[in-house]
């Protein structure tokens, strides 16, 4: 999925980065899921969905490090130029990749990666001696 951010540059210039979710590292993905409290909005408890509401909130103002990981060259300057909109629209967009990675692993097993070979944490290591 494609996401856009629209900041001005210098002198009011309208600049748009984009970036494939795809393209995402883990450390954007345990961020999303860190900063919007997931869980709690989707617990199906009203009490906890507020909550999370109020943790995504708190998260909206928390985003620009988030922000630049996605899109990279981003200053804090031009960033304070986005449309909330925008900014709220990327956030949804990084979350929603997460969710559907972790619900891609759960459906397959989780214990190996899609080629099916096994990850590297249960890989044996190559200096490990066989007995």
């Amino acid at each position: 999925m494609r996401t856009a951010l629209t900041v001005r540059g210098a002198g009011g210039a309208e600049k748009v980065y984009e970036a494939d979710t795809e393209d995402l590292c883990m450390g954007v993905c345990e961020d999303a899921l860190r900063m919007t409290k997931v869980d709690l909005l989707l617990s199906g408890d009203p009490a906890a969905e507020s909550e999370g509401a109020m943790a995504f909130v708190q998260a909206f103002s928390d985003f620009y490090p988030t922000a630049r990981q996605v899109f990279p060259g981003l200053t804090e300057e031009e960033y304070r130029t986005a449309r909330p909109r925008e900014v709220v629209e990327v956030m949804r967009a990084v979350v929603q990749h997460t969710m559907e990675v972790l619900q891609g692993v759960q459906a397959e097993g989780g214990g190996k990666n899609p080629q099916g070979r096994r990850s590297p944490s249960t890989r044996r290591s190559s200096t490990s001696k066989s007995r």
